[in-house]
């Protein structure tokens, strides 16, 4: 990041067609020195993506929450909330995140972590509501996962599987989760835009690209994917991560489906 910084430099509007007076100036990095460490610096962040963002422990707590936060509402719109859940907390999901924003404000991390810690005692309750809690306070796992790569470019073979599921578990966000994770490294316009749509093509370089430039006012700047290879494969399209969660008590039937890919993602079936 130093040596990006210290590459920082100045470079002409990259679109050739705008001539401004005075000329108008965009921030860049310097050729010679800035472009390996701009690589490095999106290599970095593909892999943080890949092994912390998108790690599978990592969803899989966030599609634990999910699904705790999902029979909290279904609850608070019946009335049965624990009665010592915290007020702003009962509110949230009683109107569905839909609160004052004065209200929103009280909805901090110790107010749920109070409401998850009262859910975690009620054993009397929603078994689903009590199990969820305690698990996740003690750190204990009760999801488990499938990776499905083979359809994760095919959304037609998502939607079927998530009807299948649905058909024979029971709706999403009960007791299981289908989590799409979709990324792009870095927004690489593709070059036939230029021709077919010039005018955005050059905004949106503009504004969005890494712009690289010698520090010589007079020459434009020209976005990086040109010089970079490496910008140039990792700006096209996204990178789709999907996995299938669900509870341990729905593993059997989500695995019958699962594993009878050729039949059961089928569209035509």
């Amino acid at each position: 990041i130093e040596w990006v910084l210290n590459s920082f430099c100045l470079g002409l509007e990259p679109n050739p067609d705008i001539s401004t007076s005075p000329p108008k100036f965009r921030l860049c990095l310097d050729k010679k020195r800035g472009l390996h460490a701009a690589e490095q610096m999106i290599i970095a962040r593909l892999h943080m993506t890949m092994q912390v963002y998108a790690h599978k422990t990592t969803r899989m707590w966030e599609a634990h929450l999910l699904l705790l936060f999902a029979e909290a509402t279904r609850l608070a719109e019946t009335g049965g909330l624990p009665v010592e859940t915290p007020s702003v907390v009962h509110l949230f999901f009683e109107k569905k995140g839909e609160i004052p924003h004065k209200e929103f404000l009280k909805l901090d991390e110790p107010a749920l972590q109070t409401a998850i810690a009262v859910w975690s005692q009620a054993e009397d309750g929603s078994p689903k509501l009590w199990e969820f809690s305690d698990c996740y306070l003690r750190r204990h796992r009760i999801l488990e996962y499938q990776t499905l790569e083979g359809i994760a470019q095919e959304p037609d073979s998502l939607a079927v599987l998530r009807k299948k599921i649905e058909e024979k578990v029971g709706p999403e966000g009960t007791d299981w989760l289908l989590d799409e994770y979709k990324f792009t490294p870095y927004k690489a316009l593709a070059e036939t835009q230029k021709n077919q749509d010039p005018e955005g093509y050059w905004e949106n370089i503009s504004k969005e690209a890494i712009l690289l430039a010698t520090g010589e006012l007079a020459e434009r700047a020209s976005p990086i994917q040109i010089q970079s290879r490496l910008f140039q494969s990792l700006g096209q399209g996204k990178m789709p991560i999907v996995r299938l969660f669900f509870s341990a008590k729905v593993a059997d039937a989500v695995k019958t489906l699962t594993d009878r890919k050729s039949e059961t993602l089928n569209p035509n079936n």
